[in-house]
């Protein structure tokens, strides 16, 4: 039994199938495909975002870490340069040594200590130490001298400087108070 379709039932007809194959391809591989590529794009772009905040990370963990280097670095120079008390006998040594380099004539010296100092971190104490020195010579020398301070082997501040010049002659007098640390 054959069925003849007119012209415009096979159109239909075909147009049905095709529509038909059409949502059998979209259902099951098509809308599939591209939930997948959705997903894919969806875990890329969080990866992504974790590889960027991980290399954050990574950058500022190093910045830490050459910070923390450069402080270490740093806090070894004022350990260095804080005194022990035969250490402290050498700098007033050096200190007298550069007067008689210099031909400074030296009136007195007077170390006293003033108080004790605790560090935070590491529950040293430190004595704070002044030394009230009077000096004689000329003004040339004495900037010498200023200047052969900041070479002194020991973490050192001026706390006090008066210089006064004698009418009379050419010398100064120059009355310092320096203030070190010892440990």
């Amino acid at each position: 039994m054959k069925i003849k379709l007119s012209p415009r039932e096979t159109i239909i007809s075909l147009t049905a199938l095709l529509v038909a194959l059409y949502f059998i391809f979209d259902f099951f591989l098509y809308s599939p495909k591209l939930k997948e590529q959705s997903s894919l794009k969806t875990g890329i772009s969080s990866l992504d975002q974790k590889l960027q905040e991980t290399t954050a990370f990574l950058t500022g963990g190093t910045q830490v870490a050459a910070d923390i280097s450069r402080l270490e670095k740093k806090l070894s120079f004022y350990e260095e340069k804080f005194s022990t008390r035969e250490s402290f006998v050498q700098f007033l040594e050096q200190l007298a040594l550069q007067c008689q380099k210099l031909n400074m004539e030296i009136i007195s010296l007077k170390p006293t200590e003033d108080q004790t100092v605790t560090a935070d971190a590491t529950h040293a104490q430190y004595r704070q130490v002044s030394i009230d020195i009077q000096l004689h010579s000329d003004f040339h020398t004495m900037v010498r001298f200023m200047r052969a301070m900041e070479q002194l082997p020991i973490f050192t501040i001026v706390n006090q400087l008066e210089i006064r010049r004698d009418e009379k002659m050419p010398v100064v007098t120059c009355h310092l108070v320096l203030k070190t640390l010892i440990s």
